[in-house]
Formats: C-alpha cells, structure tokens, sequence
C-alpha cells in the first residue's frame, strides 16, 4: 500500500521547485553493484550523499536507467521511495534503463512513462529524455522527429548511444544497442553540437566509470555507479550558450570540472581492459606468450636426443 501512495505521490503531486537553478545532476545505474546480491537498495553512497548534502541547487536529478536491479520486486522499489529524501524525489527525472524496460507495463513503474521522452527547456537548450531502449526503427525515427527541429539540445539516454561496440567503450550490458546506435548515427547527420549524456557504465571493476569524449563539437559523455571503487555522478551547469560539466566524488563529496578525455587513450586502454576481461582472450594471450619458450625447449630437447 506504502508503495502506491509513494507513487501516487510522484506522478500527480511533485514538481520541481528553485525554478531559477539551472544545474542538474546525473546518475547512472544507481542500483550498483550487481553482486551485491540483490541488496533491493540503490548505491551506497549515493543514498549518503543524497540525503546529507544540499539538494537546493539541484533544477533536477536525472536518473539515467538501472536504478532499480530487480523492477519486479515491490520491496526494492518501495525502498527506493522510502529510502530517498523527499527533497531528492521532488526534483527527480527518470529515464529507462533496460532494467526498467522488463517491466514497462507495471502499475508500480509508471511513474517513469510520465517522463518518457520528454522535453524540457532551460536557457534556450532542449532536454530530451530519451528512452532509448528501441525496439525497431519506427522508434528511431519517432525520436529523430522529435529531437530534429532543436537547434541547441541535451539528449539524456541510458544506452551509450555512441559506443558502436565495448572494442570502442565498455558498457555494462548490449541489450537494445543495434538499434540504439542507429538512433545515434542518424542523430549526429541530422545535428551538430549535441549534448548526450548515458549511464550504462561503471557495474564492474576494471571497467569505465566516468568519460567525456568532445568528438566533432558534440560533447559525449556517459558515467555510471556499481565498482565500488569509483563513486562519481556528474553536474551539469546550462547558462546561456555556455554548458559546464563537473563530476562529484560521492565518497568525500568533492567536485570538480570534468574535462575531455584523449579519446584516442581513452579507446585504446579500454580495448586492452576488454581484451583481458574475458579469460579464454586472457588464457590465450598467455599461451601465446609464453610458446616461444616451450618451442626452444622442445628444440633443445630433440637436439639433445640426437646426441
């Protein structure tokens, strides 16, 4: 019952407040740790710094998918509710992650239709909040047609619409990619400058986090909880024609500005990660290391023999 009124709550009562903040923040997979064991909490120490920093500056917090691990079970998502300050659910946004998705029709989930590729406009940019968990390309071109007429736009999706494959970045999952990438390739023909912002990293270690690619005059960037190492969320200040990106370390609470990585570095060091992430590419890179040895000392054995 607590569960319902909470959501009630939300979808017909609360609206954001301070209508002249402009900065945001962003969180991606706030659930976390996917071996945490189904813990039904968001990250830890977002839930920390959520309740005990000031919130009042914050237009929004952007959810960018995967808060919740399980979206069927009703005890996660009534802790969520629960265990939020209401300071932090009244300015709160949501996007779909692929989580969410698996329970697109529940009643205890509507909450997030009532932000499904909206727009919203602060400082003469346009937000949308895409829910890029496209299904076939009608989807795509529903949500070009939307963004296509926007001259200065933010695109929040969970999906890291412009990572073409994990050779390129990481993500922590493909699911809903093939045509999520069509959505970003047809974007960036149809737009210059862009905005986007995606939270489907940082679920696990020796993974990215947190990145920042300005490729082309589009700013590229996408950042995510769950190692348990690197905590960060990201801001975003929208002024006139000017944005501003910092990124807050949740386990001491500092911020600073978030600069653009060497996407080339950047790239190249997350191949080498992906290569050993899997251990049959690890166990074969080893083997091949180290055969060079083992065909000298079969040589010598069989010259040995000889003798």
């Amino acid at each position: 019952m607590n569960l319902f009124f909470n959501v009630l709550l939300y979808i017909f009562f609360i609206s954001p407040i301070n209508e002249n903040n402009t900065e945001l923040l962003f969180i991606g997979h706030a659930y976390g740790n996917p071996h945490a064991g189904n813990d039904e909490k968001i990250e830890p120490s977002l839930l920390t710094f959520l309740n005990n920093k000031d919130l009042s500056k914050y237009k929004y917090i952007v959810w960018g998918g995967d808060f919740f691990e399980t979206c069927s079970n009703e005890s996660e998502v009534e802790n969520f509710f629960k265990l939020l300050p209401y300071k932090a659910i009244e300015k709160s946004i949501f996007v779909y992650g692929n989580h969410e998705m698996y329970c697109y029709e529940k009643e205890t989930l509507r909450f997030i239709k009532k932000n499904e590729n909206q727009l919203i406009t602060i400082n003469d940019y346009d937000l949308f909040f895409i829910n890029s968990n496209f299904k076939n390309i009608n989807q795509v071109n529903q949500a070009l047609k939307l963004v296509e007429k926007s001259e200065k736009k933010i695109i929040f999706t969970h999906q890291v619409i412009f990572s073409p494959d994990n050779w390129f970045l990481r993500t922590n999952s493909r699911d809903f990619y093939s045509v999520a990438n069509k959505f970003y390739n047809e974007l960036i023909k149809i737009s210059k400058n862009i905005t986007i912002i995606s939270g489907d990293i940082g679920a696990f270690k020796r993974m990215p986090y947190l990145v920042y690619f300005k490729n082309s005059g589009n700013n590229l960037i996408a950042s995510g909880l769950g190692n348990g190492v690197n905590n960060y969320i990201v801001s975003i200040k929208i002024e006139k024609n000017d944005l501003s990106f910092h990124k807050i370390n949740l386990d001491d609470g500092t911020k600073s500005s978030l600069k653009p990585d060497n996407i080339n570095y950047s790239t190249t060091i997350n191949a080498i990660q992906f290569f050993f992430f899997s251990k049959k590419r690890g166990f074969a890179f080893v083997l091949l290391l180290i055969s060079p040895i083992f065909y000298f000392i079969y040589r010598k054995y069989k010259k040995n023999l000889k003798v």
